[in-house]
């Protein structure tokens, strides 16, 4: 389709209609309208009321046509600021219908007379077809009045143009990983059923596999919700079954989601014209073709074959797949050195360095709407908790690049141990799930190791005694707390991990510990201290 750029008399029209003076001009002309043909003629001395009415319905209409310029204004500079990107208008009875227009792809528009959204339709120049999630996000976007977050995916879908090629669609290349991640999902799923039966499949792939897969839920493209802390999944499940997921995607729930894409540098490997699929389900399929190859992957409980390109196969292209944070991911030092060794430091992208200690207080005051402190003294819980720990520095990513999609799982597993990790120690922070009106036990942390460990010592108010303890992170990242020798007053360790395990809660599985200790009139317990 050939680009049509916009008449410059209605740019003009737009231009005027925008500016401050034309809503003067614009209220005069109305009130004139409302009083009809005679309004220059009008009582000199009309009542209050009806000039205060006058004025109001003056104002409401000033109002609407403005708001339907002020959207038309936003989207022909667009046209202005993103290179490619054409824009027409054209004034119909009832509605307003805008246009932008690349080569390839074509946005209409309708606005009502009252600036409202009445529709909005994605179409292709090509053999894609336009997703219909696709149009709503579009739609919804500009309905509640996020420009900004329109003229980004306006730029984006012109970056996905352009950077297409001969070789390469990556309208297409966007839509086959689409496909793939919905095939390993429902392919986790079948393996969560069959690892742990009994266990809800879903679940299992959420925290464990590839995550819940969502198509151009927040951002074009698909994306992963690969962890909820596990105190909120509950509540995240019914969300979720009333259709209120989206919801969800928002720094006030411990919910972390990521988004695939495709953006400038680098160069990843993106599926060639000819091919449906990364995933290699027949090897018969690449038979006699020298310029693609299969590589091993991963995914919850099995390996999966994928197809990759040959190298000097196609010809570079300046793109590449990123990963896209929903809201930054606090990592510790350590992480990041690793993530940096494993794809390079120019691969990801993260904010200055702050204490890791302070990025978790932070998290959880959004969280729970409460300010938050180091010392939760004032609780009346079973175990009072104090967090005194040595600095360490930490960074919020906010991206990673990526060649292929199969660095997506190994690359989740270590974004969720340091998740795992930060719910752990947030769990510390966090008011406590039970009261009591007796203390029996006090928590000084003290030390610690992201994102593998930090322990303490227990001392028991009563007797005085006191256990040095650590809870580390397995290699299948679920925790365990380990004591440093023989416990002779009462304290059940077993309980104590039972509870951590299925509640990922410190404070929770010491507070349950000691309320059932005070309950078969065990010797109470106390302080809890974190050591390396």
């Amino acid at each position: 389709m050939p680009p049509a750029p916009p008449p410059a008399v209605h740019a003009a029209a737009i231009a005027a209609g925008a500016a401050s003076a034309s809503a003067n001009a614009i209220v005069s002309a109305t009130f004139a309208a409302t009083n009809g043909a005679g309004a220059a003629a009008a009582p000199a001395a009309p009542a209050s009321n009806n000039i205060r009415g006058k004025i109001a319905e003056c104002l409401a209409v000033a109002e609407r046509f403005l708001k339907r310029e002020f959207v038309a204004d936003r989207l022909l500079r667009m046209s202005e600021e993103i290179p490619g990107l054409f824009f027409h208008s054209e004034d119909g009875d009832n509605a307003l219908t805008l246009t932008l227009n690349g080569n390839v792809f074509v946005v209409d528009v309708e606005l009502l007379e009252n600036g409202d959204v009445a529709h909005l339709k994605l179409s292709f120049a090509s053999e894609v077809q336009a997703d219909k999630s696709a149009e709503q996000l579009l739609f919804t976007m500009l309905r509640d009045n996020h420009l900004d977050e329109f003229h980004n995916a306006m730029n984006t879908l012109m970056f996905w143009e352009k950077a297409s090629s001969h070789a390469f669609d990556l309208f297409d290349v966007m839509r086959v990983l689409g496909e793939d991640l919905e095939k390993i999902s429902a392919m986790e799923r079948r393996n969560a059923a069959a690892l742990a039966p009994g266990s809800d499949p879903s679940a299992v792939v959420l925290t464990e596999g590839h995550g819940l897969v969502l198509t151009n839920m927040r951002k074009l493209g698909p994306s992963l919700v690969f962890w909820v802390n596990s105190g909120f999944r509950k509540r995240f499940e019914e969300e979720s079954a009333r259709g209120r997921i989206s919801e969800m995607l928002s720094d006030e729930f411990p919910v972390w989601w990521l988004t695939l894409t495709i953006g400038e540098g680098g160069s990843s490997q993106f599926i060639p014209k000819g091919l449906s699929s990364y995933i290699v389900d027949d090897f018969q399929s690449l038979v006699g073709n020298d310029r693609c190859e299969v590589i091993s992957g991963t995914l919850l409980g099995a390996d999966l074959n994928f197809v990759t390109l040959k190298q000097s196969a196609y010809p570079a292209v300046n793109a590449s797949f990123y990963l896209e944070m929903g809201r930054a991911i606090p990592l510790s030092s350590t992480v990041v050195g690793t993530l940096r060794v494993s794809l390079t430091s120019e691969a990801l992208s993260t904010g200055p360095a702050r204490d890791l200690l302070d990025c978790l207080l932070d998290l959880s005051a959004k969280e729970t709407s409460t300010p938050l402190s180091r010392n939760l003294a004032l609780y009346k819980s079973p175990v009072q908790f104090d967090v005194s720990v040595p600095p360490h520095p930490a960074m919020g990513l906010t991206f990673v690049r990526i060649q292929h999609i199969c660095q997506i799982f190994l690359l989740l597993k270590i974004l969720r141990r340091q998740l795992i990790f930060n719910d752990l120690v947030q769990s510390c922070l966090l008011p406590p799930t039970e009261s009591s009106e007796e203390l029996m036990a006090a928590v000084s942390i003290d030390d610690w190791t992201p994102p593998d460990s930090f322990g303490g010592t227990l001392t028991s108010l009563l007797s005085g005694q006191q256990h040095r303890f650590l809870v580390r992170l397995e290699a299948d990242n679920k925790p365990n707390v380990v004591f440093g020798g023989p416990l002779d007053d009462g304290i059940d360790a077993d309980a104590i991990n039972s509870v951590l395990q299925s509640t990922m809660n410190v404070r929770t599985a010491f507070d349950r510990a000691f309320q059932q200790m005070k309950m078969d009139e065990t010797p109470l317990l106390a302080a809890v201290d974190v050591m390396e």
